[in-house]
């Protein structure tokens, strides 16, 4: 009598999907009318709907607005007819969500810096506002680069 495997193979796809996707940053699937890069088929397919053709399937049942994915329309939803539930006990300010909340007590209030730049040595309190001081630096550093191809070749 044969042994039959009964690993489960979908855990190795998917983590070598993730691999190719968020650590190589593969994008194969390319928009034919923008040339935009995509990760995943259905994101290239979900550009072209709502960018280049305008669909719109998901309708508010509030106000006019529409929304390319259910998604946006949820977040729409929550950000234009639903009551800001989180208020900060020190200023009153009112968020969305528990998180918003966290990182604006952790800002504001606390003065937590969580991040350090290795480029300039500023510290942020919060990842994304550090992620978008990164990419300053990554882009003045692109463009010193062409300066100095371009200065080359003149």
């Amino acid at each position: 009598m044969a042994l039959k495997c009964v690993f489960d193979w979908t855990l190795i796809k998917l983590s070598f999907r993730h691999i190719k996707i968020i650590h190589e940053k593969l994008k194969p699937f390319q928009c034919n009318i923008c040339q935009q890069n995509f990760s995943l088929k259905h994101n290239l397919k979900s550009h072209v709907d709502q960018v280049h053709y305008n669909l719109r399937p998901y309708k508010c049942e509030l106000c006019p607005s529409s929304s390319g994915n259910e998604s946006n329309l949820r977040l729409h939803i929550e950000r234009c007819h639903e009551v800001k539930k989180f208020k900060c006990q020190i200023c009153a300010s009112k968020f969305w969500n528990q998180n918003s909340l966290d990182v604006h007590i952790d800002c504001v209030h606390e003065k937590v810096k969580k991040c350090v730049c290795d480029v300039c040595g500023k510290w942020f309190s919060n990842v994304k506002t550090f992620k978008l001081h990164a990419k300053r630096h990554e882009e003045e550093k692109a463009q010193k680069s062409i300066k100095k191809e371009f200065n080359k070749w003149n």
